[in-house]
């Protein structure tokens, strides 16, 4: 095993944690200043063991809704069943009023810190009254903690670069305060007319519960700066600890994750190998960051490359590159069809050709002989099988029974209006989920273009034939396709055209010997033109 062996699963987990110290650390200074502009100095009395708790248990319950609710791409919704579902959900509402309990017990935070107690002495001093400031402080902590539930997005990216957390933090200072201000100001400005409005009813309902006096000349300090203040910094402070704990994730989560190849036939820990990131949920953080790693290989590391393109002792089975291709292009191809279910399809290769497969297998063709043959030849010794799911077996008695039941409820105008797929939104959604797809082909071809000079045994330029005809095939499908605007499109597309001039570029005209369609021809041809024209 490498000594950068690292599971992924459990390297996100130690991340999260990191995250969750670092956020905790900012926050922590951001209450030590607000000590300090209150003229105090916080102690180890037991209210500020408690401060310090319930700043952790917010942390952490930001951060568990992160980790279960984060996604890494958009997603629109298929259907109007599926977005009134959406909204409807109750693990939604759940984390809202997990977020708003949260809230208000920041806001709690820091009214303490600035010594707003929730009583007060009313005029006569014969009774305790509520303090205003403080139930309006916690309530407008709980409608932040409630609009960030409901209205934030935990939609997470990958910067091109990953800078020092240092760095970061001074790039975006300015820039968190100023969109933790504009937004506690935004919910301010329709929490303040709707607390004066029904404030005093809550109060009133507060005071009869708890038995205490309500000074109701009070509500005449909701003009004065003695309540604004308060409150707004209180909803600022949660929206600010929002900012950070998402600033905080999205750095440490993205991180690279650099792990060994490995194949599914001779691990035992397949967790710990690139292929198993690679075959993960579509559009999942795991087979994001196992892609990133990919396309790092594929560019940069020489030594993992030469484990991919190595043959297995003893057998002399490709089994790193065919794991890592195989799983490529299933993404591309399903990806293909998703957006042109009319792409024409070709099956895998004939029981003939499978018994040239065993020859390579048994190291008879040396490399030599290899680097010496037709891009035509080594195909036909082609060790992986592309298989298409339009080829598999029969679908079973209860699956066609299924599609029978959903083609006549589809018939009815009702059920066709509520649960009808709407069939842009399914395309949109493909497009939305299309980074696995254009990692894919670019680390391909890095690979591919790398394999003239590092691949001894041959065992990428077998499978050649594959690899172009996917891209091909991908390339004429997003040009077909014009229900989705172009500017969605164009970055794949450039992505696939600047893959296939790689390649192109690298092999010339003896990418001319390979096995493809006299369509796929013609688009080879004219990159071929390209080539020698440059």
């Amino acid at each position: 095993m490498e000594k950068t062996q690292e599971n992924f699963e459990i390297k996100l987990k130690n991340r999260l944690v990191l995250g969750l110290l670092s956020s905790f650390l900012i926050l922590c200074s951001a209450w030590l200043i607000l000590h300090l502009l209150c003229g105090t100095l916080p102690s180890l009395s037991f209210s500020s063991m408690a401060t310090l708790f319930l700043l952790v248990t917010f942390l952490v319950m930001q951060f568990a809704i992160l980790f279960l609710k984060h996604k890494v791409c958009l997603h629109s919704y298929k259907s109007r069943f599926e977005a009134v579902w959406s909204f409807l959900d109750p693990t939604r509402w759940l984390i809202v009023g997990v977020q708003m309990v949260c809230g208000a017990c920041l806001a709690g935070i820091l009214l303490k810190v600035l010594n707003i107690d929730g009583t007060a002495s009313c005029d006569n001093n014969e009774t305790t009254c509520l303090n205003v400031t403080q139930i309006g402080g916690i309530m407008f902590g709980a409608v932040c903690g409630a609009t960030v539930a409901l209205k934030e997005t935990t939609l997470i990216s990958f910067p091109v670069i990953h800078l020092p957390l240092i760095v970061i933090l001074k790039r975006d200072k300015f820039s968190i305060i100023q969109q933790s201000f504009a937004k506690t100001l935004s919910v301010f400005l329709i929490f303040f007319p709707l607390f004066g409005w029904q404030g005093l009813l809550i109060c009133d309902a507060l005071a009869s519960r708890f038995e205490v006096g309500l000074d109701r000349e009070s509500f005449l300090s909701l003009l004065s700066p003695a309540f604004f203040f308060p409150v707004f910094l209180a909803g600022f402070f949660v929206y600010l600890a929002q900012k950070v704990s998402f600033l905080m994730f999205e750095h440490f989560q993205t991180q690279h994750i650099r792990v060994p190849v490995g194949s599914p036939n001779l691990d035992t820990e397949p967790k710990e190998r690139l292929f198993y990131g690679l075959s993960q949920k579509s559009c999942s953080l795991v087979q994001l960051l196992a892609f990133h790693d990919l396309k790092y290989l594929a560019e940069n590391d020489v030594s993992r490359r030469k484990d991919l393109f190595s043959l297995s002792t003893p057998g002399g089975n490709p089994y790193n590159w065919n794991a890592i291709l195989g799983v490529c292009l299933d993404i591309i191809n399903e990806f293909t069809r998703r957006v042109d279910p009319n792409a024409h399809r070709q099956s895998a290769s004939s029981p003939e050709k499978q018994l040239a497969k065993d020859s390579v297998n048994r190291g008879e063709i040396t490399p030599y002989l290899l680097k010496s043959r037709s891009l035509t030849s080594v195909y036909e010794t082609s060790p992986i099988k592309i298989t298409d799911s339009a080829t598999k077996e029969e679908k079973g008695f209860l699956e066609t029974l299924k599609e029978n039941t959903y083609k006549r409820m589809m018939e009815i105008r009702f059920v066709a209006y509520i649960f009808g797929i709407n069939d842009v939104a399914y395309l949109q959604n493909a497009f939305y989920e299309s980074m696995p797809v254009k990692l894919g082909v670019h680390s391909l071809s890095h690979l591919c273009s790398a394999a003239k000079e590092e691949d001894e045994y041959g065992v990428v330029q077998k499978d050649m034939v594959h690899i172009m005809k996917s891209f091909l095939e991908l390339q004429a499908a997003l040009e077909r396709q014009t229900r989705i605007p172009i500017h969605e499109r164009k970055p794949l597309l450039t992505t696939v055209r600047s893959a296939i001039y790689r390649i192109t570029y690298t092999y010339g005209k003896q990418l001319t010997s390979l096995n493809l369609e006299e369509v796929y021809r013609n688009q080879l041809g004219s990159y071929l033109n390209l080539r020698m024209m440059s």
